[in-house]
C-alpha cells in the first residue's frame, strides 16, 4: 500500500499545482476570457 501512495504522490502534488493555476488563470481573466 505504502509503494503506491509514494507513487502517486507526486501525480497528486501536480494535480493540485496545475489545478490551482488553472483557477487562478480563470479567476483573472474571467471564467476563460469569454
Amino acid at each position: 500500500m505504502a509503494p503506491a501512495i509514494l507513487a502517486a504522490l507526486p501525480l497528486v502534488l501536480v494535480f493540485l499545482y496545475f489545478q490551482r493555476q488553472i483557477i487562478k488563470g480563470i479567476a483573472t481573466t474571467g471564467f476563460g476570457g469569454q
